[in-house]
């Protein structure tokens, strides 16, 4: 009988172990939860102040940009697009208006031509 309550006592003794073994790993295990969403909220609040930060630089530019705007909606130095499209409009012999790109295009072949006459000639005139 006291055998049995000696084997009883040890198996008790052992089982409170365990609890306070399982007890001690589950508030381990919490704390580590907390402590990860401790760093998720201020990894978040990290971002939300770079985003603040970024918006704000980017509100400042766009004031800076909307204080050089002139009268008529063209910023300072740069001409507004109807400006523009008469600048880059060249007048052909019809009095019909080309776009720059056709023309320079045009200036282009006649260049190549040119460069291709004179070094035939060069080649021809060392031969």
């Amino acid at each position: 009988a006291v055998q049995a309550q000696l084997s009883t006592a040890s198996r008790l003794e052992q089982v409170q172990q365990d609890l306070a073994a399982a007890a001690t790993s589950q508030q381990q295990r919490q704390m580590d939860r907390e402590q990860e969403a401790l760093k998720w909220r201020f990894a978040d609040r990290m971002a939300n102040v770079e985003v603040e930060r970024l918006e704000a630089n980017a509100n400042a530019r766009l004031a800076a940009m909307m204080r050089n705007v002139g009268p008529a909606g063209q910023v300072d130095g740069e001409a507004t697009t109807e400006q523009e499209q008469q600048r880059e409009a060249i007048s052909t012999g019809d009095g019909e208006q080309q776009p720059f790109s056709a023309a320079a295009a045009g200036l282009n072949q006649t260049r190549e031509h040119s460069t291709a006459t004179t070094s035939a000639a060069a080649v021809g005139g060392r031969g």
